[in-house]
């Protein structure tokens, strides 16, 4: 999930330059309010722009719920894709489980998969909070998120193929990164694996810093079965 909604589908998009959520500029404000919070946020949910270009400007400070490729997120997020899935309940389910902690709405063209959800938006989902606008954003913050890390560990940084982490206490750790083969982690926990619903889960053996690697050699896991966490699932 950090490999592919880094780098934009640049074909698709250079031929809608004339629009200003092609622009730098028109994330900026946007990202300052992100940077502005007492915690700034891990996660966000940007809905998506035709153009995409929110994943070259802000996946860069804060990950995104949604990347550009369609095929994974029509996987992943499927709820966007189904007729009739996508309701106000169903999409603050669905906010919770990816750990967004708030939703960014532009006034720019939309992806067709954006359409809907921008509808619900604006017309209003229990459990999101305006918190912020200008003349091209509103943000929501989403009620009750935990971010995503569940279990007694903090996000350090997240840069582009890896994630570092701050375990404060031994214990099962579920991160909010979809696991495949190609994760690694160092040093090494008890089991490494994928939860019920695909995130990354490790049981922490030791306190102190870890750090996450995607890379394109596939490694080994070693699945963590039985392991109570809280948080959304």
């Amino acid at each position: 999930m950090v490999l592919w909604q880094w780098t934009p589908a640049w074909p698709a998009i250079t031929s809608q330059a004339e629009q200003p959520s092609t622009h730098a500029q028109y994330y900026e404000p946007l990202i300052a309010f992100f940077a502005a919070q007492q915690t700034p946020p891990t996660r966000v949910e940007v809905v998506p722009t035709k153009a995409h270009y929110e994943v070259a400007y802000v996946a860069p400070s804060v990950s995104l719920a949604r990347g550009w490729e369609r095929q994974i997120d029509t996987a992943e997020n499927p709820i966007f894709y189904r007729r009739g899935a996508l309701d106000p309940t169903t999409l603050r389910s669905w906010l919770l489980d990816s750990g967004a902690q708030y939703v960014a709405l532009p006034d720019a063209p939309l992806d067709f998969a954006a359409v809907d959800e921008a509808r619900l938006l604006r017309a209003g989902v229990s459990g999101l909070t305006p918190v912020w606008h200008n003349a091209n954003w509103e943000v929501f913050a989403v009620d009750g998120a935990t971010g995503i890390v569940d279990g007694p560990a903090v996000v350090q940084a997240i840069n582009g193929d890896e994630v570092d982490l701050l375990v404060t206490a031994a214990g099962p750790i579920r991160l909010r990164f979809r696991f495949n083969h190609n994760w690694t982690i160092e040093p090494q926990p008890d089991c490494f694996g994928p939860d019920d619903a695909g995130w990354i889960i490790f049981d922490a053996s030791e306190i102190g810093e870890y750090r996450l690697t995607i890379g394109l050699a596939r490694a080994p896991s070693d699945p963590c079965t039985a392991i109570p966490i809280s948080g959304h699932v």
